[in-house]
């Protein structure tokens, strides 16, 4: 809740495998993020930043599980912070 208009950016983070020394990956900052082979043996996190006319604030989401090997960095799974897996939705079969 906040005065209006509240705008949002939006960032994918990736960093070491306890979640630290987080750095921007370039060109993500979409809500959904493909995980590539440069993500192998890290963690990702999600940034949100708020702004309005008063300011602007930041929130961060929970560390993912280390990335691990994509195989050719196609995007890969990757756990979520509630503990889903995400899968890209090339990799689903169709049924």
């Amino acid at each position: 809740v906040g005065d209006q208009p509240i705008t949002y950016s939006y960032s994918w983070l990736r960093c070491d495998k306890e979640g630290n020394s987080c750095k921007a990956v370039s060109g993500a900052t979409k809500t959904s993020y493909k995980v590539a082979q440069a993500d192998t043996g890290k963690t990702l996190r999600f940034r949100v930043v708020a702004k309005n006319a008063r300011g602007k604030g930041d929130a961060f989401s929970n560390q993912t599980d280390v990335v691990q090997d994509t195989g050719g960095g196609e995007g890969g799974i990757v756990t979520l912070p509630n503990g889903e897996k995400s899968v890209d939705v090339k990799d689903v079969p169709k049924g």
